[in-house]
């Protein structure tokens, strides 16, 4: 008996480790675009776990991510749009398959066009779905990965301008 009561507190310890490590994940998508031709121009925003659209309210401050848990998270912190719970739920469970995609990447020389581009995040790991800049285009080549950049854009889409 005291075996089985041994056995399912460890359980339940590694289920709660499992919750916390969960929880601790601050962001699991973004988009950039930065361009310095002509000006700066900057728009940057992150979709929290409950659905945030979250931007710096330091218009700017260009703020770069490391590997979605990067401490200047915390500079995102105006709440411009919610994303239903159910709609990012189901979005949030193409991200492992999209991280399993190939990325094909295209050499380009593009002067003055910047760089633009979504990425989602799982756990400490940067999931390129798409990037365009000067000197590259990336295509994460998964379907879920062409679902997801789909799927941002419309988001984008429903942001108010400027961002």
């Amino acid at each position: 008996m005291t075996r089985l009561l041994l056995h399912i507190t460890i359980l339940l310890a590694a289920m709660g480790a499992c919750e916390e490590d969960q929880l601790e994940q601050q962001a699991y998508f973004e988009y950039f675009g930065v361009n310095y031709a002509w000006g700066f121009q900057y728009s940057h925003w992150i979709i929290d776990g409950e659905g945030n659209v979250r931007v710096s309210s330091y218009g700017d401050s260009a703020v770069w991510l490391s590997g979605g848990l990067d401490p200047n998270i915390s500079n995102f912190d105006s709440v411009i749009y919610q994303v239903p719970k159910s709609e990012l739920d189901s979005q949030m469970a193409k991200i492992w398959p999209a991280s399993r995609g190939p990325v094909k990447t295209t050499e380009q020389r593009r002067y003055d066009f910047g760089s633009y581009g979504f990425n989602a995040f799982y756990q400490e790991k940067t999931i390129p779905l798409s990037l365009q800049s000067d000197t590259e285009d990336k295509v994460n080549q998964s379907p879920e990965a062409a679902e997801l950049v789909l799927w941002l854009q419309g988001i984008r889409e429903k942001l108010p301008s400027g961002n």
